[in-house]
């Protein structure tokens, strides 16, 4: 579509939620519910299609897709009461009128949403959703999901809200007409990618005054030293790994393990992933790579690096858009293994010798999302905490992230926000304060030079 009739569909919408009063609690809580009723429709062909579309098995798309969806639905239209103030304040205008100042969360307005992860899809609902709830008008770029999935996630959240209040960008727009659409003067702009296009985006609209809420997928180390349980170890880093084909934003990017330990940590990862997985083709169990130009690059890079690194563990045996489980060991810490952005099973390996070596080795990646430590010597946890920045710091387990229905997001190079739940509804609007007063004060207003005095005696008996 031409940029033209994108940037009348953008002006329709800005105009569409000053004339109409859409803002009012009243109508945001209505288009909530008749989303919650349509979606509850889908759920059932929401799991299937997903299922059916990337290969993932219905145990992680029910518990680690819908599930997530579900609670953030249910926390919008529980607490959406307490945001009431974000969209009328006239009737408590009266009650307010002598009291102190209240906080009223106001929507940024016009927002613009770029996805470029297909997993995990629960980010889509949850931020297009939770941008609307407060208030604001979306265009949206999904990822280049596959169509039938895409359509589906179209046709659930059109279903309660039009185009004047959310519009879908086709997946394949152009960069130019993509360029031309961040132009058009959105008040907020969210983007997940890599990192050069998110610095371009705040070097851009910096100028602009527009607010840019960024995520990178930053590579989230896993430390396991001699003193682990190497059983537990491998069967939380097989699961956490192969959960979407390791293509979510907490998923295990490297492993940084001890040389004393490295052969008996292989032969209990090789059990523990032939428990979770089929022994005979396994590969056809796992998630399929996004999109087919993702895989392609996956593999190309996977040839190119396996003249120079050794596979410790699986085999290179890819195809039907899926990446094998395998480790390769990595000796250069400035290998693209270590620093792009490969989500897939392949996980990379740094052997040390020296628990003095492993904050050298991860801060490569500055402030990554996740960092995981298997280890029972406590000060060595204790000193990684203190050395490494990451949102999130967890101690012999990979999957509690996700278990706890954490917020998600990053900090300083993995991102600018947290979001999720309150998180998001802090993100999508800003506070106001309303102060009225109708009394009319008896106070008696001194002049200059009595104020003067006043401060002169006030300030000669500051010791």
């Amino acid at each position: 579509m031409e940029a033209t009739k994108l940037f009348t569909i953008f002006e329709k919408q800005k105009n569409f939620v000053q004339l109409n009063n859409q803002n009012s609690f009243a109508n945001i809580q209505k288009r909530l519910l008749n989303f919650v009723s349509v979606y509850k429709m889908h759920q059932k062909e929401l799991i299937e299609t997903i299922n059916s579309c990337y290969n993932s098995s219905l145990w992680d798309v029910l518990y680690y897709e819908i599930k997530i969806i579900n609670r953030e639905i249910d926390y919008f239209v529980k607490n959406i009461k307490k945001f009431a103030n974000s969209f009328s304040f006239k009737n408590k205008l009266n009650a307010f009128m002598f009291a102190k100042p209240i906080t009223i969360n106001q929507p940024y307005g016009s927002v613009l949403l770029l996805f470029n992860h297909v997993f995990p899809l629960s980010k889509i609902f949850r931020l297009i959703l939770a941008a609307l709830v407060c208030g604001n008008v979306v265009v949206a770029k999904l990822p280049k999901l596959n169509v039938e999935l895409a359509n589906l996630v179209k046709k659930i959240f059109s279903s309660a809200y039009n185009e004047n209040l959310l519009y879908f960008l086709d997946e394949n727009i152009s960069e130019a007409d993509l360029k031309a659409v961040s132009d058009f003067g959105f008040d907020l702009i969210y983007y997940n990618g890599d990192s050069e296009t998110a610095k371009s985006l705040v070097r851009n609209y910096a100028t602009k005054f527009c607010k840019v809420v960024y995520e990178i997928r930053n590579k989230n180390p896993v430390i396991v030293d001699e003193t682990a349980d190497l059983n537990k170890a491998a069967k939380k880093i097989v699961f956490s790994k192969l959960l979407f084909s390791g293509q979510t934003e907490q998923s295990i990017d490297f492993l940084v393990i001890h040389e004393s330990i490295i052969q008996n940590f292989i032969t209990a990862l090789r059990s523990e992933f032939q428990k979770q997985f089929d022994k005979e083709d396994s590969i056809k169990n796992f998630t399929k790579i996004g999109t087919n130009a993702e895989f392609e690059e996956i593999n190309n890079t996977l040839k190119k690096f396996l003249v120079k690194n050794r596979i410790i563990f699986g085999d290179h045996n890819n195809f039907d858009q899926k990446i094998n489980f395998i480790l390769i060991q990595v000796d250069d810490l400035k290998s693209n293994l270590l620093l792009d952005d490969i989500a897939s099973p392949i996980l990379p390996v740094v052997i040390f010798n020296s628990f003095a070596d492993v904050k050298g080795i991860i801060e490569h990646n500055d402030c990554p999302k996740c960092v995981y430590v298997f280890s029972k010597n406590k000060s060595r946890i204790n000193q990684l905490l203190n050395d490494v920045e990451s949102c999130n710091f967890v101690v012999n387990d990979t999957m509690l992230p996700y278990l706890n229905n954490l917020e998600f997001g990053g900090i300083k190079y993995s991102g600018s926000n947290l979001l999720g739940a309150f998180q998001s509804l802090s993100t999508f609007s800003y506070k106001r304060y309303l102060i009225y007063k109708t009394r009319t004060s008896k106070k008696t207003y001194l002049n200059v030079k009595a104020k003067n005095e006043i401060a002169k005696q006030k300030i000669a008996k500051i010791k």
